[in-house]
């Protein structure tokens, strides 16, 4: 073995890494790599004052983004809720519907070959004489185009309304 200490590797490896500071190499060289080791340390210090800074500003923006995500979930939970209850009334739904196709084919389809095929059509609304007389309050008033209007006269104390389609007087007070 050799007495020189840069001889094992692990050694020399130290060696060069501390050569700067052994008063081997030039003067300026020390300077050199204290600037380095300056500007490497302000930039740690750099770096732990942005994580410092930023650490609060991250917290409360993944604290924004963990409520966002928790009122999502509701938001989702609720839909489903939703849907199964909609579900659950559909079901309700295509119950009835089965129960009057049922009740369609069990009681109005054997109708049809016992009712006629055209029934006489009813009179519209505008051709039907009233059937009973309409009385009119002495204080009302009628409105105009009101299908109810004929004319009016008075029988003693009494207002008559005569209908106009039927011409014959229906009574009142």
């Amino acid at each position: 073995m050799s007495s020189d200490p840069r001889a094992t590797p692990a050694i020399a490896g130290v060696a060069l890494f501390l050569s700067p500071f052994t008063q081997e190499h030039h003067p300026m060289a020390d300077l050199s790599t204290l600037i380095q080791f300056g500007g490497m340390g302000v930039m740690a210090f750099m770096v732990i004052a942005m994580a410092r800074i930023a650490g609060p500003i991250l917290t409360a923006l993944s604290d924004r983004l963990l409520d966002s995500i928790e009122r999502q979930t509701l938001t989702i939970d609720r839909l489903g809720d939703i849907a199964a209850s909609m579900d659950k009334r559909l079901v309700v739904v295509e119950q009835q519907n089965d129960m009057l196709q049922d009740l369609i084919h069990a009681v109005i389809w054997p109708l049809r070959d016992v009712l006629p095929d055209d029934p006489a059509p009813r009179p519209s609304r505008a051709n039907r004489v009233p059937t009973a007389p309409i009385d009119w309050e002495v204080g009302q008033e009628r409105r105009v185009g009101d299908r109810r209007a004929g004319t009016e006269r008075r029988q003693g104390d009494r207002r008559v309304t005569e209908h106009a389609a039927a011409g014959e007087p229906t009574g009142g007070r």
